[in-house]
């Protein structure tokens, strides 16, 4: 159902991955570099990867479905007279597609989906009610746990987003290896794949 933006995803943890070659090389052959500018770089890649992801299949939900969204997006989602004046103008059914698109991006640009309260909205979007319910014996992590998980990697992509991973605690940057990378690459590609098996 997804699949040019499973595409695009892939895309984007291909990109990543040649980011952990790089980071790989520069710890096996350059000790004297410090790795950790692009391993932050890359781990908050991933979430917005995912971010992304869950944009695209949101509004190309919105576009096939109409208009036919939840009341909790509807309060804030409303199409002005004159992007409606033109979608009813225009003959070519892609085009007036494309008009309602751009507007609805341009909607859903101020919402971030990487939060687990905030991918059940979307997900509610796909009639899929308790998502986590759902998802947590596909992967065989409790619903819980597998929110636990994903908070705890969108807090860490905030924290190096917002605060360059600055931990005035101890006054120096948090550690980050590539294996902290991998785990959370590996996690959200899960997720997608859950994803994409129940829309």
């Amino acid at each position: 159902m997804n699949m040019i933006r499973k595409k695009i995803f892939e895309r984007n943890i291909n990109m990543i991955n040649d980011g952990l070659l790089i980071c790989s090389y520069i710890e096996d052959n350059a000790k004297n570099l410090d790795a950790g500018v692009l391993l932050r770089s890359l781990f908050s890649m991933i979430l917005s990867a995912f971010d992304t992801y869950l944009h695209g299949i949101l509004e190309d939900n919105i576009i096939s479905n109409t208009f036919d969204i939840s009341p909790d997006l509807t309060n804030d989602f409303d199409v002005n007279l004159s992007d409606v004046k033109k979608i009813l103008n225009e003959p070519d059914i892609n085009s007036r597609q494309e008009i309602l698109r751009a507007h609805v991006r341009k909607r859903l640009e101020k919402y971030s989906f990487q939060a687990p309260s905030t991918i059940d909205f979307v997900m509610n979007q796909f009639a899929i009610k308790n998502f986590w319910s759902k998802a947590s014996p596909i992967i065989n992590i409790k619903s819980e746990d597998l929110k636990n998980m994903l908070a705890l990697y969108v807090r860490r992509r905030n924290k190096i987003s917002h605060e360059s991973d600055w931990n005035p605690a101890i006054m120096a940057y948090d550690n980050i290896s590539i294996k902290d990378v991998e785990e959370c690459r590996d996690f959200i590609i899960k997720l997608v794949g859950i994803i994409e098996q129940l829309t």
